[in-house]
């Protein structure tokens, strides 16, 4: 156990050195600060050590209204994986056999664009495809996962998926396809800030698949 005394300023750089002094592989924290547009953004100290960090975060989320006291499912049962088939999300998923080792992975992909009913049908078809090939992969080692396609916009559809799955824990990476730093720069709107923002479980962002 360590104790520091900081100020406002410098908690999250303080948290990071903590990290960095102990060696550890895992920063676990509270999601939400005392901004007041706590309902926009995430919690200035949290968002902070996410931008910074070179070591995975886990942002523990749960819904407001739950009681302390209810039982819950183990962290790593019910895991949701967001795969765009970007080189992030592709990271991402070799962190899968290190973290459900007694759970199941589900796969989800988003369609977001296509110029007509056709292309986005084929988009799905594709998608359906890839990720039935990263499952067989998950399965050959031992991992059980299955796969789910949705069509809408990616934030909407990885929080109802989370929620339908029952998901304990969302494992996502925080850059995308479409990444402009956005994380870093904490842009509102971005899939991965807003999935945080919105989750009403653990989410884990395996910065480890950061690019640039």
């Amino acid at each position: 156990i360590r104790e520091s005394s900081v100020t406002n300023d410098d908690v999250a750089l303080t948290i990071l050195d903590a990290a960095q002094e102990m060696q550890t592989t895992l920063i676990m924290m509270g999601a939400r600060g005392k901004n007041r547009i706590r309902s926009v953004l995430l919690g200035s100290v949290s968002a902070n050590v996410i931008r910074r960090s070179t070591i995975p975060v886990l942002l523990m989320r749960f819904p407001p209204e739950e009681d302390p006291a209810q039982e819950r499912a183990p962290l790593f049962s019910r895991v949701l994986v967001p795969v765009d088939f970007s080189v992030p999300s592709d990271l991402v998923l070799r962190t899968i056999p290190a973290i459900v080792r007694e759970g199941q992975a589900v796969l989800v992909h988003v369609v977001d664009r296509g110029e007509s009913d056709s292309a986005i049908r084929a988009a799905a078809k594709e998608a359906h495809q890839r990720l039935e090939a990263m499952r067989e992969d998950l399965a050959r080692q031992g991992i059980p996962a299955r796969t789910r396609v949705s069509i809408g916009y990616p934030p909407d559809e990885i929080i109802e998926a989370a929620t339908e799955e029952r998901s304990s824990l969302i494992l996502i990476s925080p850059q995308g396809a479409g990444w402009v730093r956005e994380l870093r720069t904490l842009v509102v709107g971005s899939t991965t800030s807003s999935v945080i923002r919105r989750a009403t479980c653990p989410v884990l962002i395996d910065v480890g698949a950061r690019q640039g």
